[in-house]
């Protein structure tokens, strides 16, 4: 294997394992930023 193709292989592997934790992270937040934009919202 390549330095190059080992790079892509972790590239690839980074970009799935954020991919994961954005999925997590927005199932977490289940709605609390909707509450957060219509509380700031709720003064104008």
């Amino acid at each position: 294997m390549t330095a190059h193709q080992d790079l892509a292989l972790r590239k690839r592997a980074a970009r799935a394992e954020a991919a994961l934790r954005r999925k997590e992270a927005h199932a977490a937040d289940a709605g609390a930023g909707a509450g957060m934009l219509s509380s700031v919202l709720a003064g104008y």
